[in-house]
């Protein structure tokens, strides 16, 4: 299950902050298995190295 703490920056606070925290601590392993960031933007989000196992990355298509 992903970090919640990190599930929240990446979502919730957008990807200067993650970046940010990413750029504070490479040390520390991203962990976002099995987010729902479907909402989030993470165009320019630092994730390499993240852990994006099972994690919603893009809204289903609608096919009619």
């Amino acid at each position: 299950m992903a970090d919640t703490e990190q599930v929240a920056v990446i979502r919730d606070k957008g990807v200067t902050e993650w970046n940010n925290w990413r750029e504070a601590d490479w040390g520390v392993v991203g962990d976002l298995r099995g987010a729902d960031l479907r909402r989030a933007h993470l165009s320019g989000a630092a994730l390499i190295g993240t852990n994006l196992e099972n994690a919603s990355k893009s809204n289903p298509i609608s096919r009619g």
